[in-house]
This record gives C-alpha cells, sequence and structure tokens, in this order.
C-alpha cells in the first residue's frame, strides 16, 4: 500500500469542479459587465472598446491560468485544452500588440459564452458537481444546461464567421490568417466538447439543438456587425 502524502491528503480537501466552478461563474461576472460597460457607453454616447476588451481580457487571462493549473494538478488537461489555452493567450497578445487585430478584440471577450452553461454543468450537471446531492438544483442546471450550450455554439460559430468575412472584405490579410484557423480549431473543439458533455448529461438532452443553435448564429450576426 502507498504512503500516503500531504498532496494527496490536500487534493482529497479540494475538488476539481470547484475551482472550475468558481472560474466559470467570474468569466460569467466579467462577461456581465463588460456588457453592462457597453449599454452604458451606448446611452452615453462615449465609446472605449479598448478598455472593456482589455479590462476583460486580463480577467480571462487570468482565470485561465487558475483552471490551466487546477486541470494540470489534478490530470484533468487533454490537448484540446491545450490548443484552446495557447489559442486564447496567443490571440490576447495580438490584439494587445498589432494595430490590426486591435478591432477584433471583441471577439476574445464574446468567445468566452462557452462558460455561461459550463458554469451550471459544474454546479449541478456533472458527477461530483456542486449541487449533487440536491435534486433541485441539479434538475435545474440540467435543464439549462443544453439549451445554453447549443445557443452559445452557434453564437460562437457565427462571429467567427463574420469576422472572417468582415477580414476578407476589408483586406485585413493578416488578420484573416488569424481569425481563419482560430475558426477552424473552435469547429473541432465544439464539435468534441459538445459530444462529450451531451454524452455524460444524464437523463439525456430532450432539447432539440436545431432551436438554439439558430438562436445564437442569428444573434452572433446582430452582435457582429452591430454591437
Amino acid at each position: 500500500m502507498s504512503k500516503k502524502t500531504s498532496h494527496d491528503g490536500l487534493l482529497s480537501f479540494i475538488k476539481f469542479g470547484h475551482f472550475q466552478l468558481l472560474s466559470y461563474f467570474l468569466s460569467s461576472v466579467g462577461m456581465l459587465a463588460y456588457f453592462s460597460l457597453h449599454l452604458t457607453e451606448m446611452v452615453s454616447n462615449s465609446w472605449d472598446v479598448f478598455f472593456r476588451v482589455n479590462l476583460h481580457g486580463y480577467l480571462e487571462i487570468l482565470l485561465l491560468l487558475i483552471r490551466t493549473i487546477n486541470e494540470v494538478i489534478f490530470g484533468k488537461i487533454g490537448f484540446g485544452d491545450v490548443l484552446h489555452h495557447l489559442s486564447l493567450v496567443v490571440c490576447f497578445m495580438l490584439v494587445l500588440n498589432v494595430a490590426s487585430c486591435k478591432p477584433y478584440g471583441w471577439l476574445i471577450c464574446h468567445m468566452q459564452a462557452l462558460h455561461c452553461p459550463l458554469f451550471f454543468w459544474y454546479l449541478g450537471c456533472r458527477q461530483n458537481s456542486f449541487y449533487e446531492s440536491s435534486k433541485e438544483i441539479s434538475s435545474i442546471c440540467k435543464a439549462l444546461f443544453p439549451p445554453l450550450w447549443y445557443f452559445a455554439v452557434g453564437y460562437r460559430c457565427s462571429i467567427m464567421v463574420s469576422s472572417v468575412f468582415i477580414s476578407i472584405i476589408a483586406m485585413e490579410y493578416f488578420v484573416f490568417s488569424v481569425v481563419f484557423p482560430v475558426f477552424l480549431l473552435m469547429l473541432y473543439l465544439d464539435s468534441n466538447w459538445t459530444s462529450y458533455f451531451m454524452g455524460s448529461l444524464s437523463p439525456p438532452s430532450k432539447v432539440n439543438p436545431v432551436w438554439f443553435i439558430s438562436l445564437g448564429i442569428a444573434s452572433g450576426i446582430l452582435s457582429a456587425f452591430y454591437l
């Protein structure tokens, strides 16, 4: 029998899902603050999009670091996670340092739309979730997760496709060379993640994904061209 170490004792006290839950909660609050600032700017007719993007971007990088450490400690990090994490860091660095990329910084904030359904996933959907023992809260989370997830997937796809076309029309070819590969990576990750989460949901979701993906796509087009 292996000797129990202080490291093992610490891991038995700290739960992987609790750190993920806190991270996605803070990310969702950050998105709410981002859009609240945007509405304030619309009312006051004063635009400071770079302040919003940078503020939320730094928050997401900090939360990403926390999640990465959490995933490494608990052995929960995979190849797709590494690709996702690296792409976010690279894109944010480009937004901060490359002039042609700055107008596309809003994409980084809007792409975090998946974090809202992931909050509910870790709150009451997955095994060993925060409220797994509470049937009422768990059932609410399991009812909310699928439509929010499908909406976010459609939204992400829509804003990325719109941005690809915008970069082509504006002849911003460096931006296109960044956005298009990220779009392909997003399709790969979102497809794999959707299969995993929906396959892990118990009982299986009866939500028709077409409606919510379509709603997400429509909302993404409005965001890309009007927000």
